[in-house]
């Protein structure tokens, strides 16, 4: 390493003094384009960086004015503790909890299907305990209140239900 070294020194020193200058301005413009080609890219990088974290600062307060409108969204179910036993007992125990007449829970391609009879007057009941159910993590697919035939003071609803995830 020395010897070359030593022979790029004798060959500087035999150039004429115009000849040395342009070697030397020749080094300083290499050494300036490397000096460019090394760290245009950091500061392209730089200015992409720079970008991106104003879109996530730009996102993030946008997030923090968009939370009361979150805490809105929650809904209205009671914490329930998380029942054990099959979806079927679940919900029996939750139709004759709400003292309705249960006449038949069968198992559906898509879930299960419940069929229940209550009084005329209690339409809002009915609604209610297809709120229980969704609380209890059923989703309602399908809903029939019908009065029964043998006694019009009666109605008969088929709820149709599939368990949610």
């Amino acid at each position: 390493m020395t010897e070359l070294l030593a022979s790029i020194a004798r060959y500087f020193d035999g150039l004429q003094a115009r000849e040395k200058l342009f070697v030397v301005a020749g080094a300083v413009a290499v050494a300036v384009v490397l000096s460019v080609k090394i760290l245009l890219p950091l500061w392209e990088t730089h200015d992409q960086l720079e970008v991106q974290k104003n879109s996530l600062e730009t996102d993030l307060s946008w997030l923090r004015e968009q939370r009361e409108a979150v805490v809105k969204l929650v809904n209205n179910c009671p914490l329930i503790r998380q029942q054990r036993g099959s979806d079927k007992s679940i919900l029996t125990q939750l139709v004759r909890r709400n003292q309705f007449q249960l006449e038949a829970v069968n198992a559906t391609a898509n879930g299960l299907s419940i069929s229940m009879t209550g009084d005329r007057g209690d339409k809002n009941r009915f609604l209610q305990i297809m709120h229980q159910m969704a609380c209890r993590g059923f989703a309602v697919n399908s809903v029939a209140i019908n009065p029964v035939e043998a006694n019009p003071a009666l109605l008969k609803a088929t709820v149709e239900v599939q368990p949610v995830d």
